[in-house]
């Protein structure tokens, strides 16, 4: 099995469990997401998990997209999206995005990306590009725990699975959003530390030109 398939296969046998324990979104995680989100914005929420943020997002733009690579985790973003009528609910992978170009102003991926090695990093990246407008703007959140800091990635247990995660630096997360066409990106912390610590990267001042 390689490393995609087993990550989306430990999120159907977790998505149950996982939909209990983020039953309410992680304020810490979602306010500054939504203060760079605009109500007239369509938004991709890229990783979506069990779709508790993205309520959150659809009160305050004017749709969004809820995309998963994990059919269990979907179902359960099903349920909690229920009555939600500005969002819609799409399978796909965060590198091989199935929109056409220009589609949205926004891509949210909260809690997704430091699940990506670093080509797939480079391949979500360029897609994030691909589909977003002029004046679009990528927000992304990563885990960066102080006692792996220095880490390239871990094998962090949840429950009875492990899940792997990966730490880019600020540097490399810079490059590889500058190198596909975003002229300004920034990455600022999250949280107080230690195990709650994370990054925020904005990358936004598109040229659709490039690439």
């Amino acid at each position: 099995m390689n490393a995609v398939k087993e990550r989306v296969t430990i999120y159907d046998e977790i998505a149950p469990r996982w939909d209990e324990f983020k039953a309410k979104p992680r304020d810490l995680l979602l306010k500054p997401v939504l203060e760079l989100l605009h109500r007239n914005w369509n938004v991709l929420d890229a990783g979506c998990g069990n779709g508790v943020p993205a309520r959150e997002i659809a009160k305050c733009c004017c749709s969004v997209v809820c995309l998963d690579n994990s059919r269990a985790m979907l179902e359960r973003a099903k349920k909690n999206l229920a009555g939600t009528k500005n969002a819609a609910i799409v399978f796909g992978d965060l590198r091989d995005l199935p929109f056409e170009g220009e589609t949205f102003d926004a891509v949210a991926c909260i809690a997704a990306f430091h699940h990506l090695d670093y080509r797939g990093r480079k391949k979500a990246a360029a897609e994030f590009r691909r589909v977003l407008k002029k004046g679009g703007r990528v927000i992304a959140t990563l885990w960066r725990p102080e006692k792996l800091v220095g880490k390239k990635w871990a094998l962090v247990k949840w429950g009875k699975q492990r899940r792997k995660y990966f730490f880019p630096s600020d540097k490399s997360l810079k490059k590889i959003f500058n190198d596909v066409g975003f002229r300004f990106v920034r990455v600022s912390r999250l949280g107080k530390g230690g195990d709650l610590a994370n990054a925020l990267l904005v990358a936004e001042g598109l040229n659709h030109g490039k690439g």
